[in-house]
């Protein structure tokens, strides 16, 4: 037979079981609700973050391709980057 001890024990243990569970449903649930809510208010932050990634992977690539040719072109990634953007604008790209 189990002690009163042992149960208060196990009550304890099931309620901080269940208060975690809970919680953590909770915490899932604002979550959901935030990312909606930011979706809502900002529609095209998911696609802004998504080019912010793109552009750090391309200058990653830029700058290795300079560094493989021992940059014999005399420019750094940023200059050719600027390069880019005046091109962009000058043909009125986005």
């Amino acid at each position: 037979m189990a002690s009163k001890g042992n149960l208060l024990l196990q009550l304890i243990v099931s309620a901080k079981d269940e208060a975690s569970s809970i919680l953590g449903r909770i915490g899932g649930a604002l979550a959901d609700l935030t990312r909606a809510a930011i979706g809502f208010v900002f529609p095209d932050f998911g696609d802004s973050v998504k080019a912010a990634e793109n552009l750090e992977i391309q200058m990653g690539k830029l700058r290795a391709g300079i560094e493989s040719t021992g940059g014999t072109a005399g420019l750094t990634a940023e200059q050719i980057d600027e390069m880019a953007r005046r091109l962009d604008e000058a043909t009125l790209g986005s």
